[in-house]
């Protein structure tokens, strides 16, 4: 019995150069990111960065998941494959990927927030994440050999716009859920809480998705007609923009009540160092 998403293109074939390239470079900005935080940042606030970056990494164990309900194909013929589950398999490089992609955008939306940013600045920060979503996939797919979506999308034509618009607002939710488990993680009081961050972090990126994502999931899952399709499409990205304001209140009004000090102790503004210009 196929286990994968009815119509899902299981022939497609990995561009193998492709492959290289991206395994490559996305270990490359994950292990420089990594360093660079660990040797510029103030020791502990660099164990909670390290931390929030190892759950982003992990939440790709939700991808599968994603993949099968959201009609996504990572080309499996040739594929080194980092998790199969559900009938879909997610390559190695996208371990790097949601590191330091998700996982670097959490811990700037903290450092933005500890800083004493509104619920209008995680707004403007939100659609500045939609676009780096949509820049960071729109070239991938346009080469081709990699991945895929398939399935009556909404919001989505193969050949010009192969990305599905609603994806594009759904992905920049995802930090944002992630940030505000690590503030609640924080609000509890007790620092060894962060050690939690690597799990609550995937636990929170599937629940949030799942929550937003169900319309849209449930047609395609239906081969529902193309009105029916747009429809769910404009659910679920109404219920983005739903939980988009909820977090973003509930970060700010945590951040501003003191929940954020029992992991950054000593901070209460932006701790990020600054590199002097050469002219300094």
């Amino acid at each position: 019995m196929d286990r994968h998403a009815p119509g899902a293109p299981t022939t497609m074939v990995m561009n193998p150069t492709a492959q290289w390239v991206f395994t490559l470079l996305h270990f490359a900005v994950a292990i420089g990111l990594t360093a660079w935080v660990w040797r510029r940042w103030d020791r502990g606030e660099a164990r909670i960065a390290l931390l929030v970056l190892l759950g982003g990494g992990l939440s790709i164990i939700a991808e599968p998941f994603f993949d099968r309900l959201g009609f996504i194909w990572h080309a499996t013929v040739n594929q080194w494959t980092f998790v199969s589950l559900f009938g879909h398999s997610v390559p190695v490089w996208m371990f790097p990927v949601y590191f330091w992609f998700i996982g670097g955008q959490t811990v700037y939306i903290l450092h933005r927030l500890r800083a004493g940013a509104s619920v209008r600045d995680m707004w403007w920060l939100y659609a500045v994440f939609c676009v780096m979503d949509a820049v960071l996939e729109l070239p991938i797919l346009y080469v081709g050999g990699v991945y895929t979506y398939f399935g009556n999308q909404p919001f989505w034509e193969a050949d010009w716009f192969p990305l599905p618009g609603w994806y594009i607002f759904a992905n920049g939710e995802l930090p944002f859920a992630a940030a505000a488990v690590v503030l609640l993680l924080s609000s509890l009081g007790d620092r060894r809480y962060a050690y939690a961050i690597p799990i609550a972090k995937p636990m929170a990126t599937f629940a949030v998705y799942a929550a937003i994502a169900w319309p849209v999931w449930a047609a395609l899952d239906a081969d529902a007609s193309t009105f029916v399709s747009y429809a769910a499409g404009l659910a679920t990205i109404a219920l983005v923009l739903f939980t988009r304001q909820v977090l973003a209140t509930a970060c700010v009004r945590t951040v501003a009540g003191g929940g954020a000090e029992t992991f950054w102790p000593t901070r209460t503004a932006a701790s990020v160092p600054v590199v002097p210009s050469r002219g300094a």
